[in-house]
């Protein structure tokens, strides 16, 4: 990888082969170990149904974290959702503490409940059952870190509160991870909670900037190329609509919530695929390119709490830190998220 410049993803994948049947014919296809930290948010549960389905993932966990929706309202969307898709191999899930439920409000702007639902699943209330045994999501993400050292990628969807517990828990644990994907930060593109911030580093900055300043492999998806990649209703209609399975039915109805919530808060008639963005970032090589640079999070200012800072500058002092994803294959990216979701809608 060059220090500068733009270069194409080429991660190869990690763990095992496996053999599934694509377009009718058998393939075998190497399994990439992976975790998603997640607040589910209508955005999340798509990437999360589609990891469950896409038969190169070894979905191994999922964790959840505060963010969109409280601590408790994560965890529980996230049980329902792997209830719901039963996958033959169920992913571990992490049970997130409480840590970004007092987020100030904006008068005027539309807040995560309004875009997403009260309960972030859109109309949708599940009544997930509850585990006698629940394990924390820094504790699980560190278990399993330490038995597969150097083959995990982790793919972050919400504020990276785990991961920064995570690594004061055990110092040095995400340089045992594989990668690390971040969905969030804004490099040239406007914040879509203030005018400065992501949600993501807004919500938690002071654990942003703590897992930016880790030594780990670092990717960072930005708002800059994931608002590019968008669902229109006419794909909507082609890809989820005539789905009759109870996954296909639950993916309707909460995009419907979403592209209803987004034209009339926004004025957008597209649903941006953000989260899905980032996995396919996170799973598929040469979806992205990328290049090196130093950021850093703004944790204390009034007006630009949670900004991603970069050393643009031509003659930059600050040390590397991340790969920023620059540029999308976005005829590539969406075919991806056409084929997952289309593949879940026939799940169940």
């Amino acid at each position: 990888m060059r220090d500068t410049g733009e270069v194409p993803r080429t991660h190869p994948c990690q763990g095992l082969s496996r053999t599934v049947t694509l377009n009718g014919k058998s393939q075998v296809v190497l399994v990439q170990k992976l975790i998603i930290d997640a607040d589910p948010g209508v955005g999340s549960a798509l990437a999360l149904l589609a990891a469950m389905r896409d038969p190169e993932i070894d979905l191994l966990a999922i964790t959840a974290t505060a963010g969109r929706v409280s601590a408790a309202q994560a965890s529980n969307n996230i049980q329902a959702l792997v209830d719901l898709f039963d996958p033959p191999k169920r992913p571990r899930i992490g049970w997130a503490a409480e840590n970004v439920s007092s987020l100030p409000q904006f008068p005027g702007e539309p807040c995560s409940a309004m875009l997403n639902g009260q309960l972030g699943l859109g109309d949708f209330e599940f009544n997930a059952p509850q585990p006698h045994h629940r394990i924390d999501s820094p504790k699980l993400l560190a278990e399993l870190v330490r038995e597969y050292p150097n083959e995990i990628t982790l793919l972050t969807l919400g504020p990276l509160t785990n991961v920064a517990r995570a690594n004061d828990y055990h110092p040095g644990l995400l340089q045992k991870l594989h990668e690390i994907v971040i969905v969030g930060g804004n490099h040239h593109h406007s914040g879509d909670i203030t005018p400065a911030a992501e949600f993501n580093f807004y919500a938690d900055p002071q654990s942003g900037r703590t897992v930016l300043s880790a030594p780990a492999t670092k990717t960072l998806v930005p708002l800059d190329v994931s608002e590019k990649i968008e669902m229109t209703y006419e794909q909507y209609s082609d890809w989820i609509e005539t789905s009759q399975t109870p996954v296909g039915q639950v993916l309707r109805e909460m995009l419907k919530c979403s592209f209803r919530s987004h034209h009339q808060l926004l004025g957008r008639e597209c649903v941006p695929l953000r989260e899905l963005v980032g996995l396919a970032v996170a799973v598929r090589p040469l979806t992205a390119e990328s290049r090196q640079i130093a950021v850093d999070v703004e944790s204390q200012g009034k007006l630009t709490r949670g900004m991603t800072i970069f050393d643009d500058r031509p003659h930059p002092t600050w040390k590397p830190n991340v790969e920023l994803v620059t540029a999308l294959d976005s005829q590539g990216v969406l075919d991806y998220c056409r084929t997952m979701l289309q593949a879940c809608g026939k799940t169940g």
